[in-house]
């Protein structure tokens, strides 16, 4: 199936034509760029403006051993340049920055970040992933794109923030006064099945 997807895009992208492939689950889009979940084998890929794959990341935990065919919830926003995932599977927020120019991703353990001792990837199209602790059900993305609310299916939650990458305030946010002035802008897409 992977072969003729590319196939698909290959043929796309020769005649001009938009290139979403026939099992893509859910799509986003921003600044000439598409994001699609894939769903054989569950991944999400990464296509420039004339349907050329950029970057393909299946969606595995960072160590590689856990996978996942559940919910993805997928959103564009538009203010941080970024794709933003939310795969409750397993338990983890991705952004996906569009910027050339993007902060290096350390990944494992970092001696020293300053001198840059350890392993660091390109921010440029890979996943930068943060632990969200409970598979969530629900999210809304705040007017300033700073802040996600995220929401389990018995109504509690969490208010995650995307600049510290770790969650800010659990919900209601009643109890705290520097969260009443937010307004919560867009809701993720989904769940991307």
């Amino acid at each position: 199936m992977l072969q003729f997807t590319r196939l698909v895009v290959l043929c796309c992208a020769i005649w001009g034509m938009p290139v979403l492939a026939a099992d893509s689950a859910c799509q986003a889009s921003l600044s000439g760029y598409q994001a699609s979940i894939e769903r054989a084998p569950v991944r999400l890929v990464l296509l420039d403006s004339r349907g050329q794959v950029l970057r393909e990341h299946p969606l595995r935990s960072a160590d590689q051993f856990h996978a996942t065919a559940d919910k993805v919830y997928l959103l564009a926003a538009e203010q941080r340049h970024s794709f933003v995932l939310l795969v409750p599977a397993l338990d983890e927020l991705w952004e996906i920055s569009l910027d050339p120019q993007a902060k290096d991703i350390p990944q494992g353990f970092i001696h020293d970040y300053r001198m840059r001792e350890g392993e660091f990837i390109p921010g440029y199209l890979n996943p930068r992933r943060s632990r969200t602790g409970t598979a969530y059900q629900r999210w809304q993305l705040s007017a300033d794109q700073s802040l996600l609310r995220l929401t389990e299916a018995d109504g509690g939650g969490v208010v995650f923030s995307l600049d510290a990458r770790r969650v800010v305030a659990p919900l209601p946010v009643d109890q705290h006064p520097q969260l009443h002035a937010v307004r919560w802008a867009q809701t993720g897409h989904g769940p991307c099945r």
